[in-house]
């Protein structure tokens, strides 16, 4: 299994910000990143769609109104991953608790 443990909500909460790529792909993300996005989603999909290949958990984006918690939109929201073997969980990090990975 891969858990790709980041961030991965799109430019505002509602995903109203939708961009279409050369692909034909609408996702909620701003236009200059669309196409690495579905490039991403493509990459993901591909991977899990091996017969050999890992299970993966995408991390879904929470926000919480009135006390009240409810999932945010993420840049992958209306991509068709295309098999089961593609899952979600949920992620509720503080918007200041981030950390950049280093380059290896």
């Amino acid at each position: 299994m891969i858990g790709l443990d980041v961030k991965l909500n799109s430019p505002d909460e509602e995903g109203k910000t939708r961009s279409t790529s050369s692909r034909k792909i609408t996702l909620p993300v701003d236009e200059e990143y669309v196409e690495e996005t579905v490039e991403l989603c493509e990459a993901i999909k591909k991977v899990a769609q091996l017969p050999a290949g890992p299970k993966i958990v995408l991390a879904r984006s929470m926000r919480v109104r009135d006390h009240v918690y409810d999932r945010a939109s993420d840049v992958y929201d209306g991509f068709g991953f295309g098999t089961g073997k593609v899952s979600f969980g949920f992620l509720n990090l503080d918007d200041e608790d981030c950390r950049c990975v280093t380059p290896l």
